[in-house]
């Protein structure tokens, strides 16, 4: 019955995608590719499913321990003005390691050590994102947060050459650390914390709507329930910020009503 529709969906092509990433990408100048990634590299196609470049293998390990990378950003002209080949950076989203950009003929663009590209994923519709990659009026701009232990507070602001394409690849927003619910609740707020470093010592602050600080929670493990119950809070709208060693890691907000 479903083969005899008339919907006007036809089948373009299929791709063996097991365990790996598959997107479409404006590389810029609305050059669109298809992009299948792994644990190695990237493959990009075009949109008659043609190879456009196959097998881009970074010149480091991209999962190995201590610091597990992966690609990001992927474009013609974000990095420089050059956009004669592809460049693409490599960092690691949830530790502290060299931040690299690199180019698709072995060319390093860009190298920082012990940093981390800053971003902030929250919870459901109350959710902030912050992205280490952003396109303002004053040109797009790369933010890294330095993780040394002689300068755990600075933050570095560089100008990049090219514009941000709306659908490059960024941080995927299923690394969450914290769902709560539910939201909007009369009862019990439930948040639920994993994919946490066992070794490493979280921090769960909430605040009510005047920044007024209400609730602040030690996390340990990788995998944490706190329960608010109304009776200890006023009904209205509260935010929750998850963080460590003073970095943010994620924010958001729930509502408590009567």
């Amino acid at each position: 019955f479903g083969n005899e529709l008339k919907a006007q969906i036809t089948l373009e092509h299929s791709y063996y995608a097991y365990h790996k990433d598959f997107y479409i990408l404006n590389l810029g100048d609305n050059d669109y590719k298809y992009v299948i990634q792994d644990s190695l590299g990237f493959s990009l196609y075009n949109l008659d499913h043609t190879p456009y470049l196959l097998n881009v293998v970074p010149p480091i390990p991209i999962w190995s321990p201590p610091s597990y990378y992966e690609v990001s950003y992927i474009s013609k002209s974000l990095f420089d003005c050059d956009s004669s080949n592809i460049e693409y950076a490599v960092t690691n989203p949830w530790n502290s390691a060299n931040y690299y950009v690199f180019r698709t003929d072995g060319t390093t663009l860009f190298e920082r050590d012990d940093v981390i590209g800053s971003f902030n994923i929250g919870g459901f519709d109350g959710s902030l994102i912050f992205q280490p990659i952003v396109a303002t009026p004053s040109g797009t701009k790369l933010i890294l947060q330095d993780q040394k232990s002689t300068g755990y507070d600075s933050i570095y602001v560089y100008s990049l050459c090219g514009t941000l394409p709306v659908t490059i690849k960024q941080i995927p927003p299923d690394n969450n650390f914290v769902t709560l619910f539910p939201n909007p609740s009369s009862g019990t707020i439930n948040f639920l914390i994993n994919k946490l470093n066992i070794d490493t010592k979280y921090k769960l602050t909430i605040y009510n709507s005047l920044s007024q600080l209400i609730d602040e929670s030690e996390i340990t493990g990788n995998y944490y329930s706190l329960n608010i119950n109304r009776q200890n809070i006023s009904p209205g709208t509260y935010t929750f910020n998850l963080s460590t060693g003073g970095r943010i890691l994620q924010a958001g907000k729930f509502v408590v009503i009567r």
